[in-house]
C-alpha cells in the first residue's frame, strides 16, 4: 500500500469528520514535513527506524515543540485511520513515541492594566470601534476567532454567549463561521459595567449609522466582522503613539488571564472563562503566576507563629 495514495484516502475521511480549519492544517503538516519523506514508501515498509529518522530529520528544522507534537499526532491518528479502514494494525508512530520537548519556556508578553489603558485611551473617535473591540480582548480573555464572530444575538443581560468562531481561513472568497475550538469554548461569559455600556454605546453606533440594522449585526463590525489586518494597524499605530510594546492579539488573552490571577481569581473560574478543555492547561500556561501563591501560603503561616 503506497503512503501518498492512503494520504489522498485519508483526507477524503477526514473531510466528512473535521472542520475546514483542521482539515487544512493537516493538509499542511503533510505537504511540507510528511510527504516529501514518506511518499514513496509502501506504508509496510515503514518500521520504527525509518520512523525515528524521519524524527531526527524533523528535529533539525527550525520548528517548535508544539508544532513538532502535532506532525507526530498527525502520523498516530492517521495510522489509526490505517487500522480502521485497511486492517493495518501495526502503529509505528505511537510505538516509537513524540518529540522530546527541548523548548526554552518563553515568558508570556502581556501589558499590566495601566498599559492597557494608556493604550486605548489614546484611540481617535474615527477608531471608535476598533477600540472597542481592543476593549472586549482584554476583558474577557476571548480567542480572536470567538471575537470576531459575535454578533448582537449573542449579547443577553450582562452577559456574552460564546457559541461560535470565524475561521482564519477563506472558502470561496467568504469567512467560514465555525463551531468553537472545543466544547468547554461553548460558554457564558458576565461581563462588566464599564465593558457592558461600550457595547452599548457600540450599539448606538450602529442603529444611528444603518438604517436597517438588527442583532445579527457582527458586533465588531457591522455587515461584516473586522478584517484581521485592519486589526493589526491599528494596534501597531496605537502602540506606537502609547510608546507601548506591540504585543500580539493573542497576547490580550494571556494579558486578561494574568490579571485575573494576580487579583486572586480562582484559576478554575479563570480556566471556565478562557474556554480552556483542561484546567491543566490553564495551571501550566500560568503557572509562573500560580507559583507566586506558595510565598503567599508561607507569608500567611508565619504571621500566625511570630514570636
Amino acid at each position: 500500500m503506497n503512503f501518498e495514495k492512503l494520504y489522498i484516502d485519508y483526507i477524503d475521511y477526514i473531510s466528512f469528520k473535521l472542520k475546514i480549519s483542521s482539515i487544512n492544517s493537516i493538509k499542511s503538516r503533510f505537504n511540507f514535513y510528511i510527504l516529501p519523506y514518506f511518499k514513496n514508501y509502501k506504508i509496510e515498509d515503514i518500521n520504527p527506524v525509518i520512523y525515528f529518522n524521519w524524527q531526527k530529520e524533523i528535529n533539525n528544522k527550525n520548528l517548535t515543540y508544539a508544532y513538532k507534537k502535532a506532525l507526530h499526532y498527525t502520523m498516530v491518528s492517521f495510522y489509526s485511520y490505517l487500522g480502521l479502514f485497511h486492517n493495518f494494525n501495526d502503529n509505528v508512530p505511537r510505538k516509537v513515541g513524540n518529540f522530546k520537548n527541548d523548548d526554552i519556556p518563553k515568558e508570556l508578553n502581556i501589558w499590566s492594566y495601566d498599559e492597557f489603558y494608556r493604550f486605548i485611551n489614546i484611540f481617535e473617535d474615527i477608531d471608535f470601534v476598533y477600540k472597542i473591540f481592543f476593549i472586549f480582548l482584554f476583558h474577557t480573555g476571548c480567542r480572536l476567532g470567538e471575537c470576531l464572530a459575535l454578533t448582537f444575538d449573542d449579547l443577553h443581560d450582562n452577559s456574552i454567549f460564546i457559541c461560535k468562531t470565524i475561521s482564519k481561513e477563506h472558502y470561496n472568497g467568504h469567512k467560514v463561521i465555525l463551531t468553537p475550538k472545543s466544547k468547554s469554548s461553548i460558554r457564558h461569559i458576565k461581563i462588566d459595567n464599564f465593558l457592558l455600556n461600550s457595547l452599548y454605546d457600540l450599539k448606538k453606533y450602529y442603529i444611528n449609522t444603518y438604517k436597517d440594522f438588527d442583532n445579527s449585526f457582527y458586533i465588531f463590525g457591522g455587515y461584516k466582522s473586522l478584517s484581521i489586518t485592519s486589526i493589526e494597524r491599528r494596534k501597531k499605530k496605537y502602540c506606537e503613539l502609547a510608546q507601548l510594546k506591540n504585543i500580539r492579539l493573542h497576547d490580550f488573552r494571556h494579558s486578561n488571564a494574568t490579571f485575573l490571577i494576580q487579583n486572586n481569581i480562582p484559576i478554575i473560574e479563570v480556566s471556565r472563562r478562557l474556554g480552556h478543555s483542561d484546567i491543566n492547561m490553564t495551571i501550566k500556561t500560568y503557572t509562573h503566576l500560580i507559583n507566586d501563591y506558595e510565598k503567599k501560603v508561607l507569608d500567611t503561616f508565619n504571621s500566625l507563629h511570630t514570636l
